[in-house]
């Protein structure tokens, strides 16, 4: 069994472009070729896991904040 669940997302047409760009610079980086071949699919996997994670890091520093006012 996995854990991966498939989900459909509208995305912008802009969207797209961006992540058809970075496709390009990202075939060449040695830190992103164990994922294997880039694609469109793979850098919005990317862009998701990133974003993922500066807004737990933001929320975390919120929470901090909002925890230990000065």
């Amino acid at each position: 069994m996995t854990d991966k669940v498939q989900k459909a997302l509208r995305l912008s047409r802009t969207m797209l472009d961006r992540a058809d760009a970075l496709v390009e610079e990202l075939r060449d980086d040695e830190r992103i070729a164990a994922m294997g071949r880039m694609s469109q699919t793979q850098v919005l996997r990317l862009a998701i896991i990133k974003g993922l994670q500066i807004l737990e890091k933001e929320l975390d520093e919120y929470n901090i904040k909002a925890k230990d006012p000065e």
